[in-house]
């Protein structure tokens, strides 16, 4: 009220879909609230955070919860989080929608192994323009390598999003060239470390991934077939098998979720006409 600033529930009210500026990694457009989608520039304020399953999250990853979690199904957007092909990309797209015009990181007290685990005081505060640079100092503050990629560490599970980030033009990925105003790098970092969630392994991050990949290749062969059974539903396909539908999103995630970290790996995904689909499913390769 002081300074005249209207808060917005980004869950709720008017959801739109919005294209994904050059065509998206994985999806066409993602699903924003109206207000969010009009905006004139973008400040991310994130923590500086190791993840268990994003390697590290920072301003690039913080736009993930700008998702509508009333549309994605759950609080955490569980739907993205039914294989990691997927939600490494979706965070690239989402904030290809949304680019951070300035990027501040909150590092004064951080975050060691995972999201919510041991709180390490740091007295770090990082900001730039270039979300990705940003980011790669964030990691370098760390103790990780921003070019680092899977499954070396912090990327034990998933891709690098940073470099997804830097090769899709959000940003760049060169810690060398990129100048650092302030303390240096060295005097401030710190060795962090990952605890994957839900103790996933790298092992099973590789069968899940793979698993997503190849039945995304039977869901191509397969796809007029399914439009006529499934058409609109959300299906898990398995050893190149339906083995549920789903008529909603929301029911779908939870479903799917469960199928995390048992090794019981597939794809969830929602059977459309090839020109309404959002999804890329061409991009699993």
């Amino acid at each position: 009220d002081e300074f005249g600033v209207r808060l917005v529930n980004a869950n709720e009210g008017d959801i739109r879909p919005v294209p994904v500026p050059g065509g998206g990694l994985i999806h066409r457009a993602v699903y924003l609230h109206a207000d969010v989608a009009d905006v004139d520039a973008v400040v991310s304020v994130a923590k500086l955070k190791a993840h268990g399953t994003a390697g590290v999250t920072m301003s690039i990853k913080n736009m993930f919860g700008i998702l509508p979690y009333s549309f994605y199904g759950s609080t955490f957007r569980n739907f993205m989080h039914t294989n990691y092909f997927r939600l490494m990309r979706i965070i690239v797209d989402i904030a290809t929608t949304l680019p951070p015009d300035l990027a501040v990181v909150d590092g004064l007290i951080a975050s060691n192994y995972g999201m919510d685990h041991e709180p390490v005081e740091m007295n770090v505060l990082l900001a730039g323009h270039d979300p990705v640079a940003t980011d790669a100092v964030g990691a370098a503050v760390m103790g990780f390598d921003p070019h680092s990629e899977f499954p070396n560490e912090p990327f034990v599970v998933s891709e690098n999003h940073l470099r997804l980030a830097a090769k899709a033009g959000l940003g760049v990925l060169d810690l060398p060239g990129t100048e650092v105003r302030g303390v240096a790098i060295a005097d401030v970092a710190r060795r962090f470390s990952i605890e994957t969630e839900e103790k996933v392994t790298t092992e099973q991050a590789i069968g899940a991934r793979a698993a997503a990949i190849t039945q995304a290749a039977i869901y191509r062969a397969q796809h007029a077939k399914l439009l006529k059974e499934y058409a609109g539903r959300y299906i898990y396909l398995r050893n190149g098998k339906v083995e549920w539908s789903s008529p909603t999103l929301a029911e779908a995630a939870d479903r799917a979720i469960l199928h995390l970290p048992a090794g019981e790996y597939g794809l969830a995904i929602q059977v459309l006409p090839e020109d309404q689909a959002i999804e890329k499913v061409a991009a699993y390769r």
